[in-house]
Parts: C-alpha cells; structure tokens; sequence
C-alpha cells in the first residue's frame, strides 16, 4: 500500500506516504540549532547569567536621569539581558517547534518563555523613567558618543510618551503578559500537535495521510476528487475544534483590547500599528 524509499543517508526505510517523524528525515533538510547553542551546559550558563543580572534593577532603578553616563549604564543593562534572554527563548521555541508534542521541550520553552517575562518585569520602570527626564537634559545627554548606538530608541520612546504608564502600571503589565501569551499558546499546541487530519487517496489511488504541508500539492492536483477530498479534510479537521479555536480567538482579541485601552489607544489595531510608527490610514 505504501511506497517505500531508502533514505541514503540516514540508512533507514521510511514510508513516503506517512506522516513521518523528525529522526526519518534526511539531516540536510534540517535546520542546526547547535550553532545556536552547542551543548545543555551552555544553555545554563546563559540562563544563569541572565538570572544573575536581573537584581541589578535595584542598583539602576531611579538613576537614570543623573547623567549620560548612568543611562547608558542602564541601556547596557538591557541590552545584554533582554539578549540573551531572547536568544534563549529563540533556541527553545524552535527546539519545541521540532515536535510541539515533546514534552521535555515543551517544559524548557515554558522555562524560557517564563524566563522572559521576569526580565520585562525587572526592566519595566525604564520607559517611565526615560520620559520623565527633562527634554533638555535628554538632549544633552543623547550628544554623548556612546548614546548614539541608543538614540533611535529613545526617540521611539519619546514618541509614545502620551501611551507610557506609571511604573508601577508597567511592571504590573508586564507581569500580565504570563497570562495574556495562553491564548496564543493554547492554539499551537491545537495546531500543531493535537489536530489529526485523515487518510485520502492521490491520483494513483493510494492512501496517503494528510497533512498540512501535503495539502498545497494535493490542492493542485489534475483531479478533482483529489482536491475536493484534501480541501474537505483539512477543513473538516478544523470544524471538528470550531468552539474551543472560537474561544481561543475570543481570548486573544480581548487581550489585545485590554492592552490598546490600558495605553490609552482608540482601538487595538491603532495600538498594534502604531509599534512600528505606522499611522491607521495607510
């Protein structure tokens, strides 16, 4: 029933027709996440340096106005948490995307990820305390060689000022974000690990699992019946799970209201454009 192929390099039988798993395929048709970390011990050290950075807050918080100097001692600070924090969260999300339902990836994403919201957390009051310092003084402290790498930065912050809460509201928001990225993940996991689409026939009369990457090529295929059967099968596969993605949408549109209205935005679409400075109209 199925075609049979020997893949050369990894001296194995796959069966081309089945929704293969990762270990059958071909190392070359792969990406290479050890050149983003090559070993378990360095992941660590880098989860630890991050951990090891977050108290500073506490030397750094109510500082930045005094000089050139002591911001760009706090831009620094970011800088390097908010990297490899990043790069962490990067390695273990596309470990997870390998398999969304491993779940010992699935356990250092939601490390990771959790990882993440403690540093925008820690880092919340340096919005705040950026647009709180006089315009003159910002000035002349953006006229320091070493703020020049910063300044479109701070000109980003500066234009959102009228949307910058209190400190105290930013770090509260960013605390939140543990609850507002479930919508999101919930859908994931519906999508990539759970969902099961169903077997149909090619144009040679042979059974094939459906899948999402095979649905583009069955959908232009000569024959009708081939694409009729793959469009109502991928389709009818998502039907299936209508009320729990219908709840999972509803979820996330609130989330984004709730965060356009906690900024003082007309709308959420007004909110989200308006992160790249992209005005409504065009």
């Amino acid at each position: 029933m199925y075609q049979i192929t020997k893949n050369i390099k990894g001296g194995k039988n796959v069966a081309q027709n089945v929704n293969r798993k990762r270990e059958d395929i071909d190392e070359q048709y792969k990406w290479k996440l050890e050149d983003i970390y090559s070993s378990d011990a360095l992941i660590e050290e880098d989860f630890k340096r991050v951990k090891d950075l977050l108290p500073q807050e506490q030397d750094i918080k109510g500082t930045l106005g005094k000089s050139a100097a002591h911001l760009k001692k706090a831009l620094q600070w970011v800088e390097e948490l908010e990297r490899k924090a990043e790069k962490l969260y990067v390695y273990s999300r596309m470990r997870r995307d390998e398999d969304n339902g491993d779940s010992n990836y699935q356990a250092m994403f939601d490390r990771m990820e959790g990882l993440n919201i403690q540093v925008g957390s820690a880092t919340s009051f340096m919005v705040p305390e950026i647009i709180a310092i006089p315009d003159n003084d910002i000035k002349s402290f953006m006229e320091d060689a070493d703020l020049k790498l910063y300044q479109f930065y701070i000109e980003e912050v500066l234009r959102q000022k009228e949307h910058i809460l209190s400190a105290a509201e930013e770090r509260l928001l960013a605390m939140s974000a543990d609850i507002s990225i479930a919508p999101g993940n919930v859908f994931t996991m519906l999508n990539n690990a759970d969902i099961k689409f169903p077997v149909i026939k090619n144009e040679k009369g042979e059974e094939v699992e459906l899948t999402k990457g095979r649905y583009g090529s069955f959908m232009e295929s000569s024959e009708r019946r081939v694409r009729q059967d793959a469009f109502k099968g991928l389709y009818s596969s998502y039907s299936k799970l209508k009320n729990t993605l219908g709840a999972t949408l509803g979820a996330s549109i609130k989330k984004d209201v709730f965060y356009a209205r906690a900024r003082q935005y007309p709308s959420a679409l007004e909110a989200s454009l308006d992160q790249d400075n992209v005005p409504v109209e065009v």
